[in-house]
């Protein structure tokens, strides 16, 4: 039997998701490294400081394109044993990752892996409370939404949190890391081939 890390978590992956699409991560995202990067003072002061921000919120990026697309091949493989088609459901753009290559797009566990060897547990949840803690003492010109930065935080605080339980429950010796793509596809209403 195949360990698969996902399963148990499907249900709060499915409400992060209800709560934040695709767009609105990278959105919020950007608004608040940005006023991380310009809140006096802040953790951000020193150049090298900067560039480990940038880079981090990119790896969140990355790391939250990669469970959503998780989330859609589990609602997937769901929908192919009910007998639906889940490429009839509208796909926005709001859903479709951007930073992922397409080696990547096909092994989402792949940025899974490679975010829990570039971060420490300890590391990435204290970036992200720096981050926090930075756009909230923000006073600027830049537009202030300080509403959801507490449930963005901990939808994110979440995300990271899963990546670690599942590289503590065997992410690198259940998951092959193939080059080879996994073949499914969907024809009609007869399920998956």
């Amino acid at each position: 039997m195949n360990f698969d890390p996902t399963k148990m978590y499907t249900r709060h992956l499915k409400r992060v998701f209800n709560l934040f699409h695709l767009s609105d991560f990278k959105e919020s995202l950007d608004d608040w490294k940005d006023k991380a990067l310009c809140a006096h003072p802040s953790a951000y002061y020193e150049p090298n400081l900067r560039e480990k921000l940038v880079l981090f919120v990119k790896e969140l990026q990355r790391l939250t394109e990669a469970f959503h697309l998780l989330l859609l091949k589990k609602t997937a493989e769901q929908a192919s044993k009910k007998w639906e088609n889940p490429r009839s459901k509208n796909r926005t753009t709001h859903h479709r990752p951007l930073f992922l290559t397409p080696h990547e797009f096909r092994n989402p566990f792949l940025v899974i892996h490679s975010f829990t060897q570039t971060y420490s547990k300890t590391s990435a949840e204290g970036e992200l409370l720096d981050m926090l803690e930075a756009a909230v003492i923000y006073r600027g010109a830049l537009p202030d939404n300080k509403e959801c930065l507490v449930l963005l935080y901990r939808q994110l605080d979440f995300l990271i949190k899963l990546a670690f339980a599942m590289k503590k429950n065997g992410l690198k010796k259940q998951r092959k890391f193939s080059t080879k793509p996994r073949v499914s596809a969907y024809v009609g209403n007869r399920g998956k081939i």
